[in-house]
């Protein structure tokens, strides 16, 4: 081989070499360019769907957009574009306006989010974050309504349950009214009053309820889903369902503490049997209820007559009696009708007004209407009145 041919060849290896070093950089250099871009997409990709994109290494690539069927780049594209077009008239007919291919992602943007996007001018790079930062200021700002309802929530139940816990002690309070030595019902029958718990309503979920809230589990769990209601309703509905309730509930039921406990009102022997009573004894009973009701539960200190009525006295036998001494006791006027006078009758402490109806007498058989104040009779008790002292 000559010199000329040996320099020949250095010239051409040379020249393969200096184009083999100027491949590799630039193949670096987009090698360097699409690891930017890359780093840039999962940045975004994390902002918009708050984790890290998953890569299916069983997909194949191809260098020619072209090659590969269905997973060509040209197909993805073409799919892509197709969506995108779709998306974008089904906006502009929702929003009444006519289809414009060309028009911009700006324009676009502030047509569905005015208040995010002020104007068609803004930064198409910057759209994503911009979505992003509104989207999580929304997501603040639900979690901050959600959690003021569930302390709503909670102060309303925590009054149910105080009013609820008053009515059960007003309960027992009657019920121990009812058994004192003097209020005995002929028979050896006492008044009873005793609360049940409603199978319907149960109680425990209201302590359930109120012990997480005070405990503050807002994150998790039962408040995390409570967040989720817009309706206070349904969140008192679905918070009730979850703690063991009924399904079949209204939020009225549940905010009236009367729904928790049903009331049991008996005639009781002292073993503790219900017995049925006696038209009297029943009537005394309620009587007794009637007074325990007005002793423990209405309002002290009110000044005025504290008045007994009582129906057909005479048929109550010795346990009028037994109302008559409660109600001197206990400072009530008993007031009744009856067609024979009940108990006996005293020379004071008493009034009684006799009335008789005879449409058939004549004047001579007639008995007018008279009253008996202590021992002294009156026909007219204008006359009675007009007798008393000023200060009676």
């Amino acid at each position: 081989m000559s010199n000329q041919s040996i320099l020949n060849c250095k010239y051409e290896l040379e020249k393969e070499c200096r184009e083999i070093s100027d491949n590799i950089q630039q193949k670096e250099n987009t090698i360097s360019i699409s690891i930017q871009e890359l780093t840039e997409t999962e940045q975004t990709f994390e902002q918009l769907f708050k984790h890290q994109p998953e890569y299916d290494e069983y997909v194949e690539e191809f260098s020619n957009p072209e090659n590969g069927g269905l997973n060509s780049l040209k197909n993805k594209a073409d799919s892509a574009k197709f969506n995108y077009e779709f998306a974008v008239k089904k906006i502009l007919e929702e929003m009444n306006l006519p289809y414009d291919e060309s028009i911009s992602i700006g324009k676009l943007a502030n047509l569905m989010l005015p208040t995010v996007f002020t104007s068609s001018a803004v930064n198409e790079d910057l759209i994503s974050s911009n979505i992003a930062d509104r989207l999580n200021k929304l997501t603040q700002d639900i979690q901050e309504i959600g959690s003021r309802k569930i302390e709503i929530l909670g102060s309303i139940f925590n009054e149910v349950y105080k009013v609820y816990t008053n009515y059960l002690t007003k309960v027992n309070e009657i019920d121990s009214y009812l058994k004192k030595k003097n209020k005995i019902i002929t028979g050896g029958n006492r008044a009873s009053l005793t609360s049940k718990k409603s199978i319907y309503y149960p109680d425990s979920w209201l302590g359930n309820f109120r012990k997480q809230l005070n405990t503050q589990i807002n994150n998790t769990g039962l408040f995390s889903e409570l967040r989720e209601e817009i309706d206070i309703n349904k969140m008192m509905i679905k918070a009730f369902q979850q703690l063991g309730g009924n399904t079949k509930v209204e939020p009225e039921d549940l905010m009236n503490p009367k729904s928790y406990f049903d009331l049991e009102f008996d005639l009781k022997l002292d073993n503790d049997e219900i017995n049925s009573g006696s038209n009297g004894q029943t009537y005394a009973a309620n009587a007794l209820l009637c007074l325990a009701r007005l002793s423990l539960i209405e309002e002290k200190g009110r000044k005025g007559l504290k008045i007994m009525p009582i129906d057909e006295a005479e048929g109550l036998g010795s346990n009028y009696d037994m109302l008559h001494e409660l109600a001197k006791k206990e400072q009530y006027q008993i007031l009744t009708m009856a067609i024979e006078t009940a108990g006996e009758i005293t020379d004071d402490g008493q009034y009684i007004y006799i009335m008789n109806e005879n449409n058939m007498a004549s004047i001579d058989t007639y008995v007018p209407p008279l009253g008996i104040f202590g021992n002294e009779v009156f026909q007219d008790i204008d006359e009675y009145i007009n007798t008393r002292p000023d200060d009676e």
